[in-house]
């Protein structure tokens, strides 16, 4: 969730930090993964690359502002990193109605989170786990099928506001 910084001063990424304490909310997710880097402001495209070590999985919130950086990101990290799952969330990537095309563009990305990521992303996390990871049974996503999109159906909203961890709370900013 890459922001600017302005006067020396950047916003916490509180978007993903909702998606990821909801995830870790999970004991086995808790369990099985470790979030690696959380990057939060723009830096240099070569610095960011190189703190980037045999990703598993690389999850971008997309906006207006980061779109670019976070498209030249994703297609160096697949390029080093051919395995690793390139996950697009947020608001500026496609809506499942306008997708078409957009894997022929954009090769690098696997999977397309449509509306709210929370529950989305848990199950990304939990199937990706498995040995034959099965993601066509997932709602709210569109998948990559070499070049063509497979767009799932769209998943529901959060009934409540309160089945979300908060990120400030469960000490996810601490250390940034």
């Amino acid at each position: 969730e890459l922001s600017d910084v302005f006067a020396k001063q950047v916003y916490l990424p509180y978007s993903s930090g909702t998606v990821w304490a909801y995830a870790k909310n999970n004991d086995r997710i808790n369990r099985e993964y470790k979030l690696k880097n959380w990057f939060y402001y723009r830096d240099n495209l070569d610095n960011i690359i190189n703190k980037i070590q045999e990703p598993n999985i690389l999850a971008f919130s997309c906006f207006l502002w980061n779109w670019e950086l976070n498209c030249e990101i994703a297609k160096k990290v697949k390029k080093l990193y051919p395995n690793c799952l390139v996950i697009y969330g947020g608001q500026h990537q496609p809506l499942t109605d306008r997708s078409a095309g957009f894997f022929k563009e954009h090769p690098y990305v696997d999977i397309l989170v449509h509306g709210e990521g929370e529950e989305t992303f848990l199950e990304l996390l939990e199937q990706n786990l498995e040995d034959q990871p099965n993601f066509e049974t997932i709602r709210g996503i569109t998948l990559n099928r070499d070049g063509k999109e497979q767009v799932n159906p769209p998943r529901s909203r959060l009934v409540s506001i309160e089945d979300n961890p908060s990120p400030y709370l469960t000490g996810l900013f601490d250390n940034i």
